[in-house]
């Protein structure tokens, strides 16, 4: 049914439903429902569900509903949302990326609906595109950078600043 440990889990770990550690996980997880870890993911997680890490992230992460951490270094994919709130690398969603507030993606974003609450540094491409402050192009039907001035605000197809 699950696998997992109170402490640091070093290896691989599979379970047909969860795949846990309260501390730390280096190494691949593989889960049917839900992997995740209380503190640093470092390595491949991939589950059914979701992927997470109370910490941080680097290596790959993919759930098939979502997967994210607080601080991610690497690639994230989630079915229907991904991100945290620091992303150094790429963020891929059918639903959603979403960088928490003063946040940074520095990188990709690819989703339907990028919603940076922080600065976008690199590209993101999506039907609509949100962010607070941009440092790069992003690629939408609808794209919308807070800081911009007057009508650069919101700009169909393209927004950039550099």
């Amino acid at each position: 049914m699950g696998a997992g440990c109170s402490g640091d889990l070093t290896g691989i770990a599979l379970g047909g439903l969860g795949v846990g550690s309260g501390r730390n996980m280096t190494g691949i997880m593989l889960a049917g429902l839900g992997a995740g870890t209380g503190g640093d993911l470092n390595g491949i997680a991939i589950a059914l569900a979701g992927v997470g890490s109370g910490r941080s992230m680097t290596g790959i992460a993919v759930g098939g509903l979502g997967a994210g951490s607080p601080e991610v270094t690497g690639v994230v994919v989630g079915g229907l949302g991904a991100g945290g709130v620091n992303v150094n690398g790429a963020a891929i969603s059918v639903g959603h990326v979403r960088i928490e507030d003063e946040g940074e993606l520095r990188g990709l974003a690819v989703s339907a609906f990028n919603y940076i609450k922080g600065t976008q540094t690199g590209l993101a491409i999506g039907l609509f595109n949100y962010a607070h402050s941009l440092k790069g192009v992003q690629i939408g039907l609808l794209n919308y950078v807070r800081d911009n001035p007057g009508i650069t605000k919101i700009l169909p197809v393209i927004n950039m600043h550099f």
